[in-house]
């Protein structure tokens, strides 16, 4: 279980594997810190392989996700990959609008390098 950021080509990739609890949550917070502290227009979220996200790391996602898309414009946050379980959660609480979703990273990647032209 992990959270790591990667840079390709100007998008940054937050890549979330596992249970997302409290400590992950937090750990979360710092990479988004850090990329909110860039002119990193586009943000993926890859959650393929993210099992559960408790409900602070929900939050965190759409506190960053407003900020970000107020600097930068809607569509900016995209989210990859996300199971149907998260996705069920996430349209009960009416938080998929917020989002552009995607069935893959490389969808994601291809989609951002599209709008970018």
């Amino acid at each position: 279980m992990a959270v790591k950021r990667e840079d390709c080509e100007g998008i940054a990739i937050v890549t979330v594997d596992g249970v997302v609890d409290e400590k992950m949550a937090r750990e979360m917070r710092e990479h988004l810190k850090q990329i909110s502290e860039t002119d990193t227009v586009y943000v993926i979220f890859d959650v393929e392989k993210t099992q559960f996200m408790s409900s602070t790391a929900l939050g965190l996602l759409v506190a960053f996700s407003n900020e970000h898309q107020r600097k930068f414009g809607t569509g900016s946050v995209l989210i990859a990959g996300l199971t149907e379980h998260i996705k069920r959660t996430m349209e009960v609480l009416g938080l998929l609008d917020l989002f552009i979703l995607t069935s893959d990273r490389e969808s994601a990647l291809k989609l951002c390098h599209n709008k970018g032209k």
